[in-house]
């Protein structure tokens, strides 16, 4: 029998060489949960061919007719497919209207917004926006700190301003008290939420070239920070 066109698939996990083995019950198309569903990259495909195979072209009753077919196996020839094109991350950018930005003290390069601060569980929740490739205060951090890039790359810096990481927008990370660095964002800034953790003393230390330390910020510092920006 010739191959017989179907209808296009949305999408279907398959390789240039593998031949796939599509089991239907009537009409009814291959879901993921078919353990037939293949399990590398994900393409779409744009032109699929299939070979109608009955398990058996012949019953008691004697040949099975064509409509019986639906319930046997089909084998799919995947002649023609192409990577799904990237996505536009401008389709993506966190709307931020709703937020007010203030500035830190005389900190450059950044602004922020406290989102909460709980004394007795010892959390501080805040997000920071950082424009294009410009890069913060040295610093540590001295608590756990969980953070998620909502918008952008979030990079951090070695203390000589030389590139450490880059984490990608939809990056949650979390981290315990480490080394000291810098952070800042790549094209188009970013925006990042921090989660800093279990400390109820100083959160953060402010360290010049020399990593001497120069400035401290302390949950009593953020809390405050939380006050004046809910009455402003």
């Amino acid at each position: 029998m010739q191959p017989h066109p179907v209808n296009r698939f949305a999408k279907v996990n398959i390789t240039a060489e593998e031949i796939c083995v599509w089991r239907r019950i009537g009409r009814r198309k291959m879901t993921k949960a078919d353990p037939q569903w293949g399990r590398l990259g994900e393409l779409r495909v744009s032109r699929i061919n299939v070979r109608m195979q009955p398990i058996s072209r012949s019953t008691k009753n004697g040949p099975q007719s064509p409509s019986a077919w639906h319930s046997q196996r089909h084998v799919i020839f995947c002649t023609s497919f192409h990577k799904p094109k990237e996505r536009d991350q401008s389709m993506y950018t966190f709307d931020d209207r709703a937020l007010r930005w203030y500035q830190l003290g005389d900190f450059e390069h950044f602004v922020f917004a406290m989102l909460d601060v709980d004394t007795e569980k010892l959390i501080v929740d805040f997000i920071l926006k950082f424009p294009p490739h410009e890069q913060i205060f040295l610093h540590r951090h001295l608590a756990l700190t969980n953070t998620f890039v909502v918008q952008g790359e979030h990079r951090l810096y070695e203390p000589d301003r030389s590139l450490k990481e880059i984490r990608p927008v939809g990056s949650y990370t979390s981290s315990l008290p480490g080394d000291p660095h810098r952070e800042g964002a790549g094209d188009g800034g970013g925006v990042v939420f921090y989660s800093v953790r279990g400390k109820d003393s100083v959160l953060f230390e402010g360290l010049d070239e020399n990593l001497n330390v120069n400035v401290t910020l302390s949950l009593e510092d953020f809390a405050s920070a939380y006050e004046e920006q809910k009455n402003a």
